[in-house]
């Protein structure tokens, strides 16, 4: 079954730097067919696994959103790692012009060493001197495009987007989503999104 999910509010407690760490991550028992608007993070499919690609705004208004994302890891992480969630992670910028930060050109996933440390430095990596005109439809795109290995067969994708500006991207949303669907193939897709 397609699905698409869309939630804010736990998203929106890991930017703002509040919250339990439990309520991040629970597993889904039934999935349904249609789309909802108020269902958090922590509801992953029961497959045990997820593929996580984050885009972060890297413009020059972003500096403490990112701060937040960067406080808040480990309690992210956590809930991955004590429940032993099969995790794969990605992390691009909305700059279409930047090369991924972590996760395509080697996998970042639960074998890292110290993941926390690892994504903490990425978005660190990040800064806040991208371009101006910020894009999450193009650089996903061109990320799944160039790195057709960072998605692994049968496993949900959950994508999660922090930004502050509308969507720039010279494509529309339904171009975007044809294109997208293309690329991932017909596996559950879950979208977080929170504009800062």
């Amino acid at each position: 079954m397609k699905s698409v999910w869309v939630g804010f509010a736990a998203l929106l407690l890991l930017t703002a730097g509040c919250g339990k760490h439990s309520d991040y991550l629970y597993y889904l028992s039934q999935k349904e067919p249609n789309a909802h608007y108020d269902v958090n993070v922590k509801e992953i499919h029961s497959s045990g696994a997820v593929d996580v690609l984050w885009v972060i705004d890297n413009n020059g208004s972003m500096d403490q959103h990112q701060k937040n994302v960067i406080r808040n890891t480990g309690l992210f992480l956590q809930d991955f790692l004590s429940k032993r969630i099969s995790w794969k992670m990605g992390l691009l910028s909305t700059a279409l012009d930047e090369a991924p930060y972590v996760g395509f050109t080697r996998p970042f996933d639960a074998t890292d060493p110290d993941p926390t440390q690892t994504f903490q430095a990425a978005v660190t990596q990040l800064g806040t001197s991208g371009d101006p005109t910020e894009k999450t439809f193009e650089p996903i795109l061109k990320a799944l495009h160039d790195f057709p290995n960072f998605l692994r067969d049968n496993t949900p994708l959950a994508v999660l987007i922090v930004t502050d500006a509308p969507e720039q991207s010279a494509i529309d949303a339904t171009t975007f989503l044809k294109q997208f669907r293309t690329l991932i193939g017909p596996r559950d897709l879950y979208v977080y999104p929170v504009l800062a």
